[in-house]
């Protein structure tokens, strides 16, 4: 695995793949939710801030959408500890079943996860 940027976590890793074909962790308890993955982000993003790297975006339901979970490459600017992420390169999170998705409040319905019933 590529270290994106330095996290700062120390919790539950997990591991996943998106649907570009990445295979990533995360530590859930990263308030970034920064990936590190078998790819460099510097291949996918550059950055004028910041340094690249992966970050997991978390499936929302909002104006009767329900988008799922991503990962995208962007930038980690570690003085505010924000990730500016780049949508071009977002691609959803695989699974096979509910278990493989990283939040619980999220199942899988036709290969990604998505937020489940309120």
């Amino acid at each position: 695995m590529v270290a994106g940027c330095v996290g700062g976590g120390g919790g539950e890793v997990r591991s996943f793949s998106d649907g570009l074909g990445r295979d990533c962790m995360v530590d859930l308890h990263d308030v970034r939710s920064e990936a590190y993955c078998d790819v460099d982000a510097s291949e996918e993003t550059m950055c004028a801030e910041g340094v690249p790297c992966f970050s997991v975006q978390a499936a929302v339901r909002f104006d009767g959408r329900n988008e799922p979970a991503e990962n995208c490459a962007g930038c980690c600017v570690e003085a505010d500890r924000t990730t500016y992420v780049d949508p071009t390169t977002c691609a959803p999170l695989r699974c096979e079943t509910t278990a493989d998705c990283l939040y619980l409040n999220e199942v899988c319905v036709d290969g990604a996860c998505y937020r489940g019933a309120e």
